[in-house]
């Protein structure tokens, strides 16, 4: 969740540097705040598991687990895609003139 945290605010950054326009900044937040309430939800279900499992192993959970998972890499693709789209078009002159 730290490692979110963190990107999420580097990406912040970022969008203020480029300068980004309303509506960017709409789907930049959108996919920041959908990584952290999967990130959430992830930890709601991992604790809930442990809490009703306690130390024995069940397949259920393990199931409950891996599908909360599954959400929070789902919504860091979607987030590394808006990045790409919001940011490539507006970095890339600076690559290509540094280069």
């Amino acid at each position: 969740m730290r490692t979110h945290l963190v990107l999420g605010a580097i990406a912040l950054l970022c969008g203020w540097w480029v300068g980004l326009d309303a509506n960017q900044w709409l789907w930049l937040s959108l996919a920041i705040f959908m990584v952290m309430l999967c990130e959430i939800n992830n930890t709601i279900a991992e604790n809930i598991c442990d809490l009703i499992t306690g130390p024995h192993y069940q397949p259920l959970a393990k199931k409950v687990k891996d599908i909360a998972a599954g959400a929070v890499v789902f919504a860091a693709a979607f987030a590394v895609i808006v990045g790409l789209i919001l940011f490539v078009p507006k970095l890339w002159p600076l690559v290509m003139a540094w280069l």
